[in-house]
């Protein structure tokens, strides 16, 4: 039950204390503690075609993605067609919003060229058609970005609405870009980022950027760790020109990078002079349009446009900083050509890429870039007294793929080899390192290995490490701990030869190209510092978050809690020495079990649980924020939780932590401050396994023997429709070594024609000894199919050793077929042992598989995962549960109905539900006392309805306790013909208005149920006696009868 709060002062100062000096609960010094941080709720740059889940908003709108103007990266969105100042891009937002909660949201806008000013916002427009304001009309304008931004707390009455942004000029075509929904929710662990990451190595650190994040937030960011810079895309060739061929009189994102780093002493690595893309098309053209060719005439032309080019940059640069190599210049690097090399061997080309460069100049336009360059940065542009003040890098991804002859580092290593041989002025490699999780850390050094006997320094120009996406705070530890191994990499090439510089590629996760690919950068979203800083840094990563998968379910808060069936499917996750939980999710709620074996209560005794950036709390005492129940055993306490939640989902994922307290210890699975990671899948399907008084004849043919066991059907589609189906049943044997399965297929046209084994008719039976649900296979698991004809076949794992446990056989029969196997168990079977366990049905139909049908896995996967397997449970006989019946509610009006649950019985069983007064103790008078005194008219129980028992033994129904029934303590009583199989007690109280306290009322038109009567009415007498009743009845205890099927 939920408790009142009480103060827990001390046990919380306790749970801090065990927290601060448990080793199991230690966190690396550069971690604060949990506290409440902007989360994203939902981010777009719309890259790579990405527009969902975005959307026109209003009829004849379109929205698309936009590649000639964009605030970063390549893309931005359009929005056109509007005829309204209602219409624009919207996106829904009532999944995501959680109520009473604040949320922000923001966006960068931009007006079509050429349009007039307008004013612009953000709206939710809920449920029923209500028009919030979110963000404050701003005007935007055609010149420049504008960032719209506000706050939206959703009312608990709102159940969904489309955020929409908008601008009041109703025809006006409007840009978007890195729209952004924020939330703020505690249970996030903050790292203290204030250590300057540059501080802390012995090479340049350096950061791709764009001008505005170069003050603010972002630039202090970037001051504190950074000491140079890198634009991502403003010095890139279609940077340089107008639309009219011309060169810039002014780039004012290149102008912001350099003031930066003359204003923090800091450094600028310009990227990039010559590039297959992002370079206009008119550069491979005649100025007639033509595509220009490999002709020597051609190539003149287009050498002479690459030298104009790395001239023109050298020369905006010198004419605004001073030469290169001056004081006033920080530009000391610059990507000359970049991606050169194919993907491919490509023999043909000398492992160089095809692009329009190559094709018209061959593989010497790569000398041609470095001599200009050369000349330009180094000579027409430097400062006399400067010797090669600007390094000239050669710049490749995928040289972190290994060093096989086939490669592109080995492709890349010739290239570089050619051009010192051909005396090209290349000062640096460089290597982006664009990598994931799954990349070889080793690789990278392996790259820099490649090149560290060449005449050449090395940089590490666009580093960025993928989780995957999403983002977890496990995947999030283990970057952090693959950064770290980099970073040292990269330490130790720099004391053997210098590295001149290692850049990330990008400020903070939001701002990453690679967003969608898994948090790629140091800094998240709101530039925190993440755990890839403190391993750039060197610092302690802490152990990787765990991770589970959860099963849907429920258990209810009552006496049986702790004991439901539900927490012996699974075995539960060790916390400590006899401490332990287990989990299970329904929609709006995850049910938590814990067993402490702390013998010894005390005021500091409880459960901490954090889902979801809240956190709860629950003492022994039930005290606490959330629903439960407890008990105290012989070996501890044990409590069942009911943790509240928003629209759980199957396939949805969640951020979990536990921590027990006992007295000063704290248990936690996983260290204080890291939330692991749920992964909630569907119900887990079980069915218990019936012990055989003998072992059946493995024949095919059903025997008397199976008339009792257990009985699972494959209701599951997973492909097909109407397809073959199987009633499965299952025994285990005396000595508990073999498992006995009968599977009754209904297959009107058999087909075992096909060649591969999968696809004929047959059963698949798949065996998990242990039950650990452990996803991939290993050796305890098995994957039986047996076919039509008989035959049988295995999946992965030694073949021999599988067909040595099994024995099978198969008949024909009208309608179908009939499997019969048995199975060893390796020893791992008898009484209360649990094993996964799973029954698919093959339907091949014209020599191919036509349908899958399972029992408890729908995902498809059983070949291959053994995580949605159903679980198979060895008992002695059918364990009844007790039988109960359970009101909604403790009490109800005279005339009004009362949903009513019962439990415990056989399918196929009919309950009859009744209303009898409660004992009346001692000299206490009794309802049917009282309904004698009121009259005929009154009534004092008798039958409400009947409820039919389903196949889990259960069954509700919603009754009507009828209007003549007096005020009172009562029993509903479960009954199978003339035995009272479960009571509850219930308590009938006068209907609010039509009647005096107790008395019946004057609604003449009021229904009953049952054989109660419906109307009349009570006399004064009957209205003290009943008032008497009601406030003398005591609380009937319930009467349960087990019941039990033999075999």
């Amino acid at each position: 039950m939920k408790r009142p709060p009480k103060r827990r002062a001390f046990a919380l100062a306790a749970a801090v204390a065990a927290a601060l000096v448990s080793s199991t609960l230690s966190l690396p010094a550069q971690a604060a503690t949990v506290e409440e941080a902007p989360t994203t709720v939902l981010f777009s740059n719309f890259e790579q075609g990405r527009i969902a889940p975005w959307s026109a908003y209003g009829s004849g709108v379109a929205v698309a993605a936009y590649n000639a103007v964009r605030l970063s990266h390549e893309t931005s969105l359009r929005v056109t067609g509007r005829t309204a100042s209602s219409h624009g891009a919207g996106t829904p937002i009532g999944t995501l919003l959680r109520a009473g909660e604040r949320y922000t949201a923001s966006v960068w806008a931009r007006l079509d060229a050429g349009a007039s000013p307008s004013r612009m916002r953000i709206d939710v427009v809920e449920d029923g058609g209500a028009v919030v304001p979110v963000a404050t009309a701003q005007t935007v304008t055609a010149d420049g970005w504008t960032r719209l931004s506000g706050d939206y707390i959703r009312a608990a009455a709102v159940t969904g609405g489309t955020l929409v942004i908008a601008a009041e000029d109703p025809t006006v075509t409007f840009l978007l870009d890195d729209p952004l929904i924020t939330a703020y929710r505690a249970g996030r662990t903050v790292i203290d980022g204030t250590a300057p990451l540059k501080d802390a190595l012995p090479f340049p650190i350096g950061a791709a950027t764009y001008q505005r994040f170069t003050t603010g937030q972002p630039g202090d960011v970037l001051t504190r760790h950074f000491n140079q810079v890198t634009p991502e895309n403003y010095m890139k060739p279609e940077a340089w020109y107008t639309a009219d061929k011309s060169f810039v009189a002014a780039n004012s994102e290149a102008d912001a990078l350099m003031d930066w780093a003359r204003r923090t002493d800091g450094r600028v690595y310009g990227h990039v002079l010559v590039w297959h893309s992002q370079v206009p098309a008119w550069f491979f053209r005649t100025d007639a349009g033509v595509a220009l060719t490999s002709s020597v005439d051609d190539q003149q032309i287009l050498r002479e446009r690459m030298r104009a080019h790395i001239y023109g940059v050298a020369g905006y640069f010198a004419d605004k900083y001073g030469p290169f190599g001056s004081a006033g210049n920080p530009l000391t690097a610059f990507d000359v050509v970049n991606e050169v090399i194919a993907d491919s061997t490509a023999t043909a080309s000398n492992g160089m890429r095809t692009s329009n460069w190559y094709n018209i100049l061959g593989e010497t336009f790569v000398d041609d870039a470095f001599r200009f360059a050369d000349e330009a940065f180094n000579d027409v542009y430097a400062d006399p007294a400067a010797t090669r003040p600007v390094k000239l890098f050669i710049n490749e991804y995928g040289t972190e793929g290994g060093d096989g002859a086939s490669t592109k580092l080995r492709r890349y290593h010739d290239l570089v080899e050619r051009l010192m041989q051909r005396g090209v002025p290349v000062d640096g490699v460089g290597h982006q390192f664009h990598v994931s999780l799954s990349t070889p850390v080793a690789n990278l050094d392996t790259a820099l290995t490649a090149f560290e006997t060449m005449p050449v320094v090395q940089a590490v120009t666009e580093f960025d490490v993928a989780t995957g996406y999403p983002a977890t705070e496990r995947l999030l530890v283990r970057q952090g701990a693959f950064v770290k191994r980099a970073f040292d990499i990269f330490r130790q090439h720099d004391r053997v030869k210098d590295l001149y510089s290692v850049t990330v590629w990008g400020l903070a996760d939001l701002g990453s190209w690679r967003y969608y690919e898994g948090a790629p950068l140091l800094f998240d979203d709101y530039y925190n510092a993440k755990w890839a800083y403190v391993g750039a840094r060197g610092g302690e990563i802490p152990a990787e978050p765990k991770a589970m998968n959860v099963y849907g379910g429920d258990v209810a808060l009552d006496h049986r809690a702790t004991s439901s069936p539900v927490w012996a499917q699974l075995a539960p996750t060790a916390l400590a020495d006899g401490t332990s939980f287990a989990l299970r999710w329904s929609a709006d709620h995850l049910t938590v079990k814990v067993v402490s074996a702390d013998r010894t209560p005390e005021a500091a005794d409880g459960i901490d649980v954090t889902f979801d950036g809240r956190v709860h709390t629950y003492g022994r005492d039930g005290s606490g924020d959330v629903e439960g129940v407890r008990k105290e055993t012989a070996t501890g306490w044990e409590a069942v939780l009911r943790i509240p939640a928003s629209a759980l989902a199957s396939g949805g994922t969640s951020k979990f932590n536990i921590v027990v307290t006992d007295g000063g210890a704290a248990h936690g699975w996983n260290p204080g401050g890291i939330d692991g990671d749920l992964t909630l899948l569907d119900d887990l399907q079980s069915v218990d396994v019936l012990k055989a008084p003998s072992a059946p004849a493995i024949d095919g043919v059903v025997d008397e023997l199976w008339e009792p066991a257990n009985a699972v059907s494959t209701d599951k589609a997973v492909t097909g429709t109407g397809t073959a189906t199987a009633r499965v049943r299952t025994l285990w044997s005396g000595d508990g070594d073999t498992l006995f399965v009968l599977a009754e297929v209904a297959d009107p046209v058999i087909d075992t024609s096909a060649s591969a084994a999968h696809e004929k008719d047959s059963v698949e039976l798949f065996v998990d000894l242990g039950n650990r649900k452990a996803g991939a296979y290993t050796s305890d698991d098995m994957q039986l199919r047996i076919n039509a004809a008989g035959a049988e076949s295995f999946g992965s794992g030694d073949a021999a050793a599988q067909a040595a446990r099994v024995d099978s056989a198969v008949t024909v029969v009208d309608g179908g077929y009939v499997v019969e196997a048995a199975i060893a168990l390796l020893g791992k079977g008898g009484p209360g042992a649990t094993i996964g366990f799973e029954a698919q049905v093959n339907d091949a139909n014209g020599g191919r598989r036509v349908g899958v049908r399972n029992w408890a896995d729908s995902s498809g996967a059983s070949w291959n995962n053994t995580t949605r397997w159903g679980v198979a449970r060895l008992v002695e006989q059918t364990e009844a549960a007790d039988a109960a019946i359970v009101p909604a509610a403790p009490s109800v009006e005279a005339g009004s109905t009362v949903d009513v649950t019962v439990s415990g019985f056989t399918t196929g069983d009919v309950v009859d539900v009744w209303l009898e007064p409660a004992p009346a103790p001692g000299e206490r008078a009794s309802v049917a006392a009282a309904a004698a005194i009121a009259g005929p008219t009154a009534s004092s129980g008798g039958l409400l309805g009947s409820v039919a028992i389903g196949d889990d033994g259960s069954g509700a129904a919603t009754l009507t306790v009828p209007q003549a029934t007096l005020a009172g303590d009562y029993l509903l009583e479960a009954r199978l013909g003339d035995t009272t199989a479960a009571t509850a007690s219930l308590a009938v109280v006068a209907p609010a208005a039509g009647g005096v306290p107790g008395a019946v009322g004057t609604d003449t038109a009021a229904t009953a149920s049952g054989d109660l009567a419906a109307t009349g009415s009570t006399s004064a007498a009957g209205y003290a006696v009943a008032a008497l009743v009601g406030l003398a009845l005591l609380v009937a205890g319930g009467i349960v009868l087990r019941r039990r099927r033999a075999i």
